[in-house]
């Protein structure tokens, strides 16, 4: 039987990539000479290292969403796997981050604060 994905678990793993790629970003952390871009491997380390790694569908999926809101841009392998090098935050991905943007697919863990 086919199973329905949970849209708020994917809202959130929307939310949990763009939170990885904003704040290295705005640390300049994983890349000191172009911030706003980071590796495949930094990124699923990142994510597994919170515990909110999807599979690997589920993290294309999610970066195929991003891309096509023009929060993210997506460097694409092109060869037959779907598999990705890096992912770069655009503008709208930070303002996304920071709270000044909205979109309805994508949902933020709170901060604790």
């Amino acid at each position: 039987m086919f199973k329905r994905p949970d849209p708020v678990r994917l809202r959130q793993q929307r939310g949990s990539v763009l939170t990885v790629l904003y704040l290295a970003a705005v640390a300049e952390a994983a890349n000191p000479d172009d911030p706003m871009r980071i590796g495949r491997n930094v990124l699923v380390m990142t994510l597994e290292q919170a515990g909110e790694l999807p599979g690997n569908e589920e993290l294309r999926n999610a970066l195929r969403y991003l891309e096509g809101k023009g929060a993210i841009k997506v460097e694409w392998r092109n060869d037959g796997t779907g598999e990705f090098d890096a992912v770069r935050i655009l503008t709208y991905g930070m303002d996304l981050a920071e709270g000044t943007a909205t979109d309805p697919g994508v949902q933020f863990a709170r901060r604790r604060g």
